[in-house]
């Protein structure tokens, strides 16, 4: 359909039929839309500019595909609960302290009612233990030497470990008094039996920052190690036992 102007030129207001079957009017008509897309930013305004990239922004210089995005550092978790510090501070003392003392008491007759090295030895031959003098000295080594380090912190792990040996082996000798699970009353093991608890928790949990060891891992997060160090100190036990003395613990 052709529209005719009322001044000649062919933009009279007139109207014609879309593809939609509805009439439009055509012409020139004043529009309040601005022309162009250039968006300045919250207060810049149109500028009337076609540029595609005005309004979307430009692409970084670098973009490209198959540009995989960097990892972001993360910082290590800072322990900021110094109660559980304070706490494993409080466990490891009192747990070295009591491995020293019995050490003491194998050392001398002369602290806290000891029987000396002769005779925690005759009391190991009679529990039917073979090399009962190589065990005695190590037992002591293991008590003075391994409590020390683990009152202050110091390889804590491998401290607890050579305790937990010693723990365990003691825990074996008071079930062989007796058959059967001696856990409470005269002869039970439930001391015993703290013992060994109170070190593997140290081994699997660590020191705690109050310690030698603050600057090293297994004080912040002990990993596979820890597991590895509390199995060898509960089966060398069993293994000195069967090699040295054969019988069964639990009668």
């Amino acid at each position: 359909m052709s529209t005719q102007s009322g001044d000649g030129t062919g933009s009279g207001s007139s109207s014609s039929k879309s593809g939609f079957g509805e009439d439009f009017p055509t012409g020139t008509y004043e529009t309040t839309a601005p022309v162009g897309n250039d968006y300045r930013g919250p207060d810049g305004g149109y500028g009337g500019s076609n540029d595609s990239t005005a309004l979307l922004g430009a692409l970084p210089t670098d973009f490209g595909v198959g540009t995989a995005p960097q990892p972001v550092a993360t910082a290590e978790p800072v322990d900021r609960r110094g109660t559980i510090s304070l706490g494993l501070l409080v466990l490891r003392v009192v747990t070295a302290l009591i491995f020293i003392a019995h050490g003491l008491q194998k050392v001398t007759t002369g602290f806290a009612g000891g029987m000396g090295p002769s005779g925690f030895e005759q009391l190991l031959v009679a529990a039917g233990f073979e090399q009962a003098r190589l065990l005695t000295y190590l037992t002591i080594a293991a008590e003075i030497g391994g409590g020390l380090m683990l009152l202050l912190g110091l390889v804590t792990p491998l401290a607890a470990g050579a305790l937990l040996v010693v723990a365990v082996n003691a825990w074996m000798f008071l079930q062989s008094l007796a058959p059967g699970i001696q856990i409470l009353g005269e002869g039970g093991v439930e001391f015993e039996t703290l013992l060994v608890a109170a070190l593997i928790a140290l081994i699997l949990t660590g020191p705690g920052r109050i310690s030698l060891d603050f600057s090293r891992q297994w004080t912040r997060r002990p990993r596979y190690g820890s597991f590895v160090i509390m199995l060898v100190g509960i089966a060398a036990p069993i293994a000195i036992w069967a090699l040295l003395n054969g019988s069964n613990p639990l009668g």
